[in-house]
């Protein structure tokens, strides 16, 4: 198959770029310049309508992954209008050349738990109310929205909006909080922190990919609709005393913590973790890597564990 990936360069793109790079024919885009291994990338903005075209131009794609976004907390506080151009007229432009271009194509869109904002209930499910109480959870709900608004215009293709919850694993930026608390148990450093008890879905990278991919291989539910929406997510919570915890037991030794209060969002909610069943059936999915499990491996390959 050949396959786009938008956003190949971060974290989950290169995860996702590896895996399917074993099988298909993969290119991937990015805003930055970038080398990776064994698929074909192009340096493109998405907001660039004129570049995407050449690229859809030359290749009809089987499979789009669009995972372009901005995702770290302060980025996208900071740089609103930025935020909402590279999700809203990014997204546009890809949704209006796949339908253009494109046909019997699949288009995973990589959205996030947070436009429940919290969730009514827990664990949350995809018929919970959406209500997105922070910037990133309202961009990709907006996002989301112009997905469906475009998505019948070529009814061959097929619309998959991922919703995903923390994902973790090595190669991560330390902005995140899992490699910000390894990243300085690395240096022997105190650990300033924010939120210490709420409580989040952590998803392994791994097992993210797996979903990922399942959607090429064991897709279940390609005739039911035109658009579906998944929530991604171990089902599990844990907070980050959870997490410092866990990582005690597993290096030997104590952390010593600083609370910051510029570090303390006051736009989360106290828990979120996600009911990710509908994902399990449709993909034949399953969730196979404990958070202990997860961050005893980043630890090994850190070199802080043996």
């Amino acid at each position: 198959m050949k396959i786009l990936v938008t956003g190949a360069s971060g974290f989950i793109g290169r995860n996702l770029c590896e895996a399917l790079s074993k099988e298909h024919f993969v290119i991937g885009i990015g805003s930055k310049d970038a080398q990776i291994k064994d698929i074909e990338y192009h340096k493109i903005d998405i907001t660039d309508y004129s570049s995407l075209e050449k690229l859809f131009q030359l290749h009809k794609f089987d499979v789009i992954y669009h995972l372009a976004s901005v995702t770290f907390h302060d980025d996208i506080v900071n740089r609103k209008q930025n935020t909402l151009n590279i999700s809203l007229r990014g997204s546009e432009n890809l949704v209006i050349l796949v339908n253009k271009y494109c046909n019997n194509a699949k288009f995973v869109y990589s959205s996030t738990g947070k436009v429940y904002g919290g969730g009514i209930k827990q664990p949350i499910d995809e018929y919970t109310p959406v209500n997105p109480t922070n910037p990133l959870g309202k961009s990709k709900y907006i996002t989301e929205r112009v997905i469906d608004y475009y998505s019948g215009d070529n009814p061959s293709n097929r619309f998959i909006i991922f919703r995903i919850f923390n994902v973790y694993g090595y190669g991560q930026r330390d902005s995140f909080v899992i490699p910000h608390i390894i990243g300085h148990v690395k240096e022997n450093k105190v650990i300033p922190l924010g939120n210490l008890e709420d409580y989040r879905d952590y998803i392994y990278i791994k097992d993210l990919i797996d979903c990922m991919i399942s959607v090429i291989e064991n897709d279940k539910t390609a005739e039911n609709s035109n658009i579906e929406i998944y929530n991604i997510g171990s089902g599990k919570a844990y907070c980050v005393k959870d997490i410092l915890t866990i990582i005690e037991k597993l290096i030997g030794k104590k952390i010593e913590i600083r609370i910051k209060q510029e570090k303390i969002r006051k736009d989360e909610t106290s828990i979120e973790y996600s009911d990710s069943n509908k994902a399990k059936k449709a993909f034949n999915w399953e969730v196979k890597t404990s958070l202990e499990t997860g961050l005893k491996e980043i630890l090994n390959i850190e070199g802080l564990i043996k």
